[in-house]
């Protein structure tokens, strides 16, 4: 009998920051996807977020809608993102964190002394190397002893990470830092899918911070995305 071999790919064009524009053809990489009574291509559409949260989903689609050409990606792609569902989760939420480090100090502390969240269901994403290793070195030492600076993940440990390596991750709680670093006059679009990844990291909590969300940046623009 000829062998048959199952193989399952998954992609999310919303999620290539490092080249948006690129169209992926499977033939060109050896994949040939063929039905089970022909030759016919076939690709599906799968429109069910396991991970996300619905409010996590909608601030993260509404935030790209806000430029006209993400806009029009993600409902090519999509088909629409009246259709995508998300999975039903009554403590998914999305708060806001202003001022100084301090300000994620406070919730980190709360998350974990208080409500009883283990280190490893916390990931702190951040826009460069330099605001991940600052915001390490101002954490109070009883905390720094259970974080973690990491490209990848550590068990055990709240994990630090940049937004660009946190593709492939996800967490019960994420906290974004810093997206103030994004001067509205001075973002591109790739910035703008690499918060799509981080927003859409966690599967409970989102938090996102910023020195202020006055000024104008990205970060004002969710907060009035969420007002």
């Amino acid at each position: 009998d000829e062998l048959r071999e199952n193989l399952f790919l998954a992609g999310d064009k919303v999620q290539s920051i490092y080249n948006p524009n690129l169209d992926t053809v499977w033939g060109n990489l050896g994949v040939h996807i063929a039905t089970e009574k022909g030759d016919k291509k076939r690709s599906e559409f799968l429109k069910l977020a396991y991970r996300s949260g619905k409010s996590h989903i909608k601030l993260a689609l509404d935030f790209l809608a806000t430029d006209e050409v993400l806009a029009r990606i993600v409902s090519k792609f999509y088909e629409s993102r009246e259709s995508i569902q998300s999975s039903d989760n009554a403590n998914d939420k999305v708060g806001l964190l202003e001022g100084e480090f301090s300000s994620v100090v406070a919730i980190l502390e709360q998350l974990i002394s208080k409500v009883g969240y283990n280190p490893e269901e916390i990931l702190i994403l951040a826009p460069t190397h330099k605001i991940r290793d600052t915001f390490y070195q101002t954490l109070p030492s009883h905390l720094r002893d259970i974080c973690a600076v990491t490209r990848d993940w550590i068990e055990g440990k709240v994990n630090i990470v940049t937004i660009h390596s946190a593709k492939g991750l996800e967490s019960r709680i994420c906290i974004m830092l810093s997206l103030d670093h994004y001067q509205t006059s001075r973002a591109k679009r790739q910035d703008m899918l690499l918060i799509y990844v981080g927003m859409t990291r966690a599967f409970q909590e989102l938090y996102i911070h910023a020195y202020s969300f006055a000024t104008d940046t990205l970060a004002k623009r969710i907060k009035e995305i969420l007002s």
